[in-house]
């Protein structure tokens, strides 16, 4: 029997940025592969929204004008670029961050509480993220 890969997810919130509310959900763990693709399509935002809405975007509370966004490609490329970018931004540094050596017992790839903060708390310009602690 071999080594079951857990599926990470990161949950996202956006307190004290304009969407303050906006709960993201996100597949963290992502092939190699696909990380590289999405890094490769930013001189493309139409593409790099779409990937990233097919392959990552796992649920979100979206809504214009009292109607839900859809999830997926669609629902990326109709949300403001400013949050796509913060979305995306923020799940490109958490899924790239290398982590610590598990000390004690292993908490089975979920993040602390204090590392989702970091990452909900993304800013438009993304410079206060350190990526996920040990």
């Amino acid at each position: 029997m071999g080594f079951e890969i857990p599926k990470r997810t990161l949950d996202m919130t956006f307190k004290g940025t304009d969407y303050d509310g906006a709960e993201i959900k996100v597949r963290l763990d992502a092939p190699v592969g696909l990380l590289i693709e999405i890094q490769d399509l930013a001189d493309n935002p139409l593409k790099l929204y779409t990937k990233f809405g097919e392959a990552l975007l796992l649920s979100w509370n979206l809504e214009e004008e009292g109607v839900a966004i859809p999830i997926g490609a669609e629902g990326m490329s109709a949300i403001p670029s400013a949050l796509a970018n913060i979305i995306i931004n923020s799940w490109i540094e958490a899924a790239s961050a290398v982590p610590a050596p598990l000390v004690g017992e292993s908490d089975n790839g979920n993040m602390s509480e204090a590392d989702r903060m970091r990452v909900a708390e993304a800013s438009l310009n993304l410079g206060s993220y350190s990526g996920p602690s040990s």
